[in-house]
C-alpha cells in the first residue's frame, strides 16, 4: 500500500464480502464515488477447504470455495459490465487444469471462474484468469499449502505476468506450467 502511495497513487482499503451481492453493489457504489469511474478490477480472494473423496470429505465446505471464487467473481463481472474496464484479472489456480490431492472444490471453483472469463473473451470484454501454481516462499506455498506435483513459480515471474495482465496485454486462461514459470496461454 505505501509502495503504490508514494508512486502516487490513491489507496483506499474497503472491507466487502465479494460472495455477498449487497457488498458488491456498496463497494462499487463507494469506489465511483471516491474514484468517478472503475477502469479495472482484480479478483484475488480464495479459500481452501481440502477433503479427500475416499473419506467423503471433498465436499465439506464446498460453498466456502465457491463463493470465494467463482460466485464473487461473477459478481464483479456482472456489477461492472457498465465499466469501461481495461483489465478484468483473476487468480485462478493451476489445480483448475491438473487437479491436487483434496482440492476438488479448489479446482471446480477455480475452473468456474476460467469459464466466466472464456466467457468474457468470448463477449470482447477485458479479462484474463492466471492459473497460478504456488508461488516460492509466499502464501499458501509458505506455509507449506497448495503444492501442485512441485510446481512453484518464483515471485520475480509473478510481477513480470501480473505486469502484462495490468497492462491488458494477455488475455484469456493463462497456465503456468513451464518449470521456469514461462507462461503458457491455453
Amino acid at each position: 500500500q505505501h509502495d503504490l502511495q508514494r508512486d502516487g497513487c490513491m489507496v483506499h482499503v474497503i472491507r466487502c464480502d465479494v460472495s455477498d451481492e449487497s457488498d458488491v453493489l456498496s463497494l462499487l457504489r463507494d469506489v465511483r464515488e471516491v474514484c468517478g469511474s472503475i477502469v479495472g478490477v482484480v479478483h484475488a480472494a480464495g479459500v481452501l477447504r481440502d477433503g479427500l473423496l475416499r473419506d467423503g470429505k471433498c465436499l465439506d465446505g464446498f460453498d466456502d470455495v465457491w463463493n470465494a471464487k467463482a460466485k464473487s467473481a461473477y459478481l464483479l463481472h456482472k456489477h461492472t459490465l457498465s465499466d469501461v474496464l481495461s483489465c478484468f484479472v483473476c487468480f485462478s489456480s493451476i489445480t483448475s487444469v491438473v487437479g491436487n490431492p483434496g482440492q476438488v472444490a479448489y479446482g471446480v471453483a477455480n475452473a468456474g471462474l476460467d469459464h466466466l472469463v472464456a466467457d468474457r473473451l468470448s463477449n470482447g470484454l477485458a479479462c484474463a484468469s492466471l492459473q497460478w501454481p504456488a508461488v516460492s516462499s509466499i502464501g499458501m506455498a509458505a506455509s507449506g499449502m497448495n503444492k501442485v506435483a512441485g510446481m512453484m513459480i518464483s515471485p520475480d515471474n509473478v510481477a513480470t505476468i501480473l505486469t502484462a495482465a495490468f497492462s491488458g496485454s494477455i488475455a484469456g486462461v493463462v497456465s503456468m506450467l513451464g518449470a521456469s514459470g514461462d507462461a503458457i496461454i491455453a
